[in-house]
């Protein structure tokens, strides 16, 4: 099961003991699982903009912070630890730049 349908189910049964009928939150939850699977299957991408100087020298800047804990993301995201990195490291870099 992945995270996303055990946070479903987890939030169904939050739902029943809140007050919900079981069949109420069982509708809920498969509406849930739907929407994300449309979305999954949908064959849209995503547009990338194009990095700015400022923001691949901010970036570089976590970057190499980051690979200080390059143990922590090898040990957390194994083969896929050095995307994770690189994602973190930009992502820190819009909200620094306010973007």
């Amino acid at each position: 099961m992945n995270n996303k349908n055990f946070v479903g189910m987890v939030d169904m049964i939050n739902n029943i003991s809140s007050g919900l009928n079981e069949q109420e939150s069982l509708n809920e939850y498969l509406t849930m699982l739907e929407s994300v699977q449309t979305f999954e299957e949908s064959d849209e991408d995503l547009e990338e903009t194009e990095m700015t100087k400022e923001l691949e020298d901010k970036r570089e800047e976590y970057v190499l912070e980051l690979k200080k804990k390059s143990d922590y993301f090898k040990k957390r995201y194994g083969d896929d630890w050095e995307n994770v990195m690189y994602g973190t490291a930009t992502n820190l870099a819009k909200k620094d730049l306010g973007m």
